[in-house]
């Protein structure tokens, strides 16, 4: 895609999206998944497609304008969150415990 996904352009739509977006690494970064997943339904996904993507699960705590703006955008998209195991990262290459969930959305 190139080396900013926030930056790349779509030439295509594609009917389903699999993601597992960057956490927050720095506190100037934090967010950085809820704004993959928004510019990935938003830009990439075609009208019938479903995205499938981990979040942080932050941004169900959180009262931050970022954490409160995805919330808006999951419910106005109808969007399901599923919980994740704690050790869902644990045979990963850098295992780690966090929380974490599913978004699954349909694009009408």
């Amino acid at each position: 895609m190139g080396s900013n996904f926030l930056t790349a352009k779509a030439t295509k739509l594609y009917d389903l999206i699999l993601m597992n977006p960057p956490f927050s690494a720095s506190f100037e970064q934090r967010g950085v998944d809820l704004a993959h997943i928004r510019y990935a339904y938003g830009e990439f996904l075609a009208p019938g497609g479903q995205l499938v993507s981990v979040v942080s699960n932050s941004m169900s705590c959180k009262n931050c304008p970022k954490a409160q703006q995805f919330r808006r955008f999951l419910k106005q998209i109808d969007a399901k969150l599923l919980d994740l195991p704690l050790e869902i990262f644990w045979g990963s290459d850098r295992p780690i415990t966090v929380e974490s969930r599913l978004v699954v959305a349909h694009k009408g």
